[in-house]
């Protein structure tokens, strides 16, 4: 059995080789989203303005290396991986809202693990706690969330 640290290098080895182009391997519509959130300015909702700037460079990132196209390709919703809560964060944190700058090492069907050389892995359950359906929690996209 491999350790998250060799199976990460493959997994890095395999994008260097398969670089995403200039659509991220994405819909036109979602480079478009992704995009237009680039250009927002924090919301007014949120309590402290600082917070928006790194949610929106992880989901580029996200979206730049590759692991959305990955994410979508295996069952992800565009929630799971751009979605909020509609009022803040602690209603619903799709990936990158929970990666908080870590680096993703591997996404499949049920999970991302995110983690550094020098830390543990932190473990993204989909449908887990707070990254899921809930009854009475509709989350909007990031991008939505901005205007």
């Amino acid at each position: 059995m491999s350790s998250w640290r060799e199976m990460a290098a493959r997994v890095l080895a395999m994008d260097a080789d398969e670089r995403p182009p200039a659509e991220y391997g994405l819909s036109p519509e979602l480079t478009a989203d992704l995009r237009q959130l680039q250009a927002l300015l924090p919301p007014a909702k949120i309590a402290n303005a600082a917070h928006w700037r790194p949610v929106v460079a992880d989901a580029l990132r996200v979206a730049r290396e590759g692991w959305a196209a990955k994410a979508i390709g295996v069952g992800w919703s565009v929630h799971d991986l751009f979605g909020v809560g509609p009022r803040d964060e602690w209603e619903f944190s799709g990936l990158a809202v929970w990666l908080a700058g870590r680096p993703l090492v591997t996404i499949n069907a049920d999970y991302a693990l995110a983690g550094g050389d020098d830390t543990l892995c932190s473990t993204f359950i989909r449908g887990g706690m707070g990254h899921g359906t809930h009854p009475n929690i509709a989350p909007v996209l990031l991008w939505d969330f901005g205007r």
